[in-house]
């Protein structure tokens, strides 16, 4: 599978620097920037509740992204399934494929945080059933034809404009999310891609009889391009250590195991941890040419933990001045 480069967006660090207003209107400019740029696909994260803003309807902000682009892949990733009722869902992800013209994928996920589950009253015990029933419930909704739910005959109208329906994926670190992503749906996407999850899910796969598909995002998290890295690091590591700190605090509540491990206060750790990238452009394209020898899709959150658009955009632009001219991601496999 050739590398892919790839966008984030969660809207999350509202109040640091921009409100949420703001991170969306930037989303949508840099989205139209990445099309044009010859990025592959943006991915839109999913959560609830939280303080700074994280987006909690990423299909929203996909049809918005969905009517000022025409090619670049819309990502949904992972969907909380069990928060949300299936055929609700499914209704919403059919409607987008139709918007943006059959460009959508799925990646689905149990969920992880506990606060989010009491906020809607779902049971988290609950979860890996209603995630099972949510996957059947998106290819009965995606066939585009009557099917059985919970006993009861439905249809989901209009049908995708993709045949089957949009990919879906199902996103997580367990040996439980590998096992399901081999069992029910098109592809995995590992939170944690380790040698031995990603081995279990594709011997699983070939047990099957089905053909393994991984999407692998084992860089860094967050990559800003920068003439002066130690200059930005001190303008914007706070952004990233905001981004960390919660996604950590996320894991300590709920003991999954993520790749951000505990707090980090200072930014000699954040940097040492590697998860978190900022580079000049030649070190950007060496960064580009590892990830993709080792067959990684390759992640920028330009508004990373709330970032200024404004320095998001001196980023982006010196991508597209002094990086992308020099690496061709679609030139090896």
């Amino acid at each position: 599978m050739s590398t892919e480069l790839w966008l984030r967006f969660d809207i999350r660090g509202a109040g640091l620097a921009v409100s949420s207003s703001a991170l969306c209107a930037a989303a949508i400019e840099q989205a139209s920037w990445a099309e044009r740029s010859g990025f592959d696909a943006i991915l839109f994260s999913e959560h609830h509740g939280s303080e700074d803003g994280y987006c909690p309807s990423p299909m929203i902000l996909a049809a918005a992204i969905a009517a000022r682009t025409k090619t670049i892949r819309l990502h949904l990733g992972a969907l909380v399934v069990p928060l949300s009722h299936p055929l609700r869902l499914a209704e919403d992800v059919c409607v987008l494929d139709n918007i943006s013209n059959g460009r959508v994928d799925v990646t689905v996920g149990v969920g992880y945080v506990p606060s989010e589950f009491t906020m809607f009253g779902v049971d988290m015990k609950q979860r890996a059933e209603l995630m099972d029933e949510g996957i059947a419930a998106f290819r009965g909704a995606f066939s585009g034809e009557p099917f059985t739910y919970r006993g009861r005959r439905v249809r989901v109208s209009p049908a995708p404009v993709q045949p089957g329906g949009p990919k879906l994926y199902v996103a997580g670190a367990v040996k439980a999310s590998a096992l399901r992503a081999a069992r029910l749906a098109d592809g995995f996407f590992p939170t944690v891609p380790t040698p031995e999850l990603l081995d279990l899910y594709r011997g699983e796969c070939e047990r099957l009889g089905k053909r393994p598909f991984v999407i692998d995002m084992s860089g860094p998290v967050a990559i800003h391009v920068s003439r002066d890295p130690e200059r930005d690091w001190a303008r914007i590591g706070r952004h990233m250590l905001h981004e960390l700190n919660m996604y950590s605090r996320w894991a300590r509540e709920s003991g999954a195991y993520t790749p951000f491990g505990h707090d980090v206060t200072d930014l000699q750790t954040l940097q040492a941890t590697g998860i978190y990238r900022i580079v000049t452009p030649e070190d950007c394209v060496a960064l580009f040419e590892r990830e993709r020898d080792a067959g990684h899709h390759i992640m920028f959150n330009p508004l990373c933990g709330g970032l200024h658009p404004e320095i998001a955009w001196e980023s982006l632009e010196l991508m597209a001045s002094e990086v992308l001219p020099r690496f061709n991601h679609r030139g090896r496999s």
